[in-house]
């Protein structure tokens, strides 16, 4: 009788705490959108695959921000009509993850890169302006304000959002293209032809499961390696992934090349289509649902050198990547009940990473390098009139540029001397088998992080990050 009544006591606490949790959740998007509608707040969504230097970029961005007096006296920001009194870091939803802003500041000017994300966070700026005008300022707090809130997450997690709209039948003959094509087939041709083996419709073994989900793990994480971005599930070519805690599941070809109208309850097939249900529902959807559903300017951040150092499958794959992905959003013009319920990305950015790696007189090849590889992620933005923009940056840069035998060139200075850099000539716009023979062998860089000085009294070195800046608050000042 008593476990009767624990048991029901505890149905119903777990109850309550869906119920406050769906409350504070509804109070906090409700919050969101007004303040949205309104003018008062816009939400950023920094989109990019693992190793793109997501994070390096999010604290370079927050570090330009909060210390805005600073570049400007140093001249390295635009004046902004003279509106601008200050930003900062304030606190967000606590079930949420704060960025770890603090921590990433620490690891930069300690010569170390942040660690790659490995969970889901968010960070939510206040600037503050000179009001336009006393009807402007009607609470009379001599300032209007507005909030920035960004996204942080495992590109890993980004790599699963085309199945959301895949069913698993659809992900296995996905699956099955990209193990008949190079560099998949090469890469594991005993682990495709064991995935090959299984009949969907014997009964599951779960010991059997198990070896051969640590062997297709080991795939993912040497495509990660490899510089592919078709990886599924993502969240398993993390290190922290823990199989017990997320649904696990391989691809079952066979499935693929007969349909099995009939299947029983305890066969491989189904056990693997449980799991991809879940984990679909579970994490997949979620994830899209509670970051891009609400954001209206997304920055998508691409390791072009990158994929050009790994061989034209990596830049391939990114492509066809970028395009699956993008193409899951919501892009047009947001009205005014748009911005208070369910926001339109307006604007959609490309950035082009690791400038500082290029030379001067070659970084407008990276440009049409980027147009070539976005030309069909864009399509849809565009036709629902989403603003497209292009920028090519350095977070951080770790280099300089100098003349040496009368050209220009990069260096790197280490104690009284300097190391100097060079790379082959970049392709204009999609690479053809000439510019992939120049580019055999080369090898970016491994670059730490230059001697940062204390934020808050001298800017850190970087390129074009003001003009990024004044790219996402353009609005503020119109």
């Amino acid at each position: 009788m008593s476990s009767t009544i624990n048991r029901f006591r505890q149905q119903l606490n777990t109850g309550a705490k869906r119920t406050k949790d769906s409350a504070r959740r509804f109070k906090e998007k409700a919050g969101r959108g007004i303040k949205r509608a309104i003018g008062q707040r816009s939400c950023i969504a920094i989109t990019g695959f693992s190793g793109a230097g997501k994070s390096t970029l999010l604290a370079s961005l927050v570090n330009q921000l909060v210390n805005m007096d600073v570049q400007q006296a140093q001249h390295l920001w635009p004046d902004l009509q003279n509106r601008w009194l200050s930003a900062a870091l304030i606190s967000a939803d606590q079930a949420i993850a704060e960025y770890p802003y603090g921590a990433h500041l620490a690891k930069l000017r300690a010569g170390e890169w942040p660690a790659s994300t490995q969970d889901l966070s968010r960070c939510l700026i206040e600037i503050r302006l000179k009001p336009r005008s006393r009807l402007e300022d009607i609470s009379g707090k001599g300032y209007v304000s507005h909030q920035v809130e960004i996204w942080d997450y495992p590109g890993e997690w980004l790599m699963d959002l085309p199945l959301a709209s895949m069913g698993y039948e659809q992900w296995v003959s996905d699956c099955f293209v990209h193990f008949n094509n190079e560099p998949r087939n090469t890469l594991a041709p005993e682990l495709y032809q064991a995935l090959l083996d299984i009949d969907p419709v014997s009964v599951f073994e779960p010991e059997r499961f198990d070896a051969l989900f640590e062997r297709y793990r080991a795939f993912l994480m040497q495509c990660k390696a490899e510089g592919l971005h078709i990886i599924n599930p993502g969240r398993f070519a993390l290190a922290s992934a823990d199989k017990h805690q997320l649904p696990a599941f391989i691809p079952l070809l066979a499935s693929h090349q007969h349909k099995f109208e009939v299947i029983s309850p305890n066969s491989w097939a189904a056990e693997m289509q449980r799991r991809y249900k879940h984990y679909v529902a579970g994490y997949v959807k979620p994830f899209l649902t509670q970051v891009f559903a609400q954001v209206d300017h997304q920055l998508v951040l691409v390791d072009l050198l990158g994929s050009l150092e790994q061989g034209k499958y990596s830049l391939e794959e990114l492509r066809r990547s970028l395009t699956r992905v993008l193409q899951l959003f919501s892009y047009g013009k947001n009205r005014w009940l748009d911005k208070l319920v369910a926001p339109k990305v307006e604007q959609l950015t490309f950035v082009a990473s690791k400038l500082d790696c290029v030379l001067p007189n070659q970084r407008s090849h990276l440009a049409e390098l980027m147009r070539a590889v976005v030309a069909e992620s864009i399509q849809s933005a565009r036709f629902e009139s989403t603003e497209v923009d292009h920028l090519e940056l350095a977070a951080i840069a770790c280099t300089q540029v100098g003349s040496r035998l009368d050209r220009p060139a990069l260096f790197v200075q280490q104690g009284e001397s300097a190391a100097w850099l060079s790379h082959p000539n970049l392709p204009r716009g999609w690479p053809n088998d000439t510019d992939w023979a120049k580019l055999a062998g080369w090898r970016l860089p491994l670059l730490l992080p230059p001697s940062l000085p204390d934020p808050r009294l001298k800017p850190w070195p970087n390129v074009n990050m003001a003009q990024l800046c004044e790219h996402l608050l353009g609005d503020l000042y119109a």
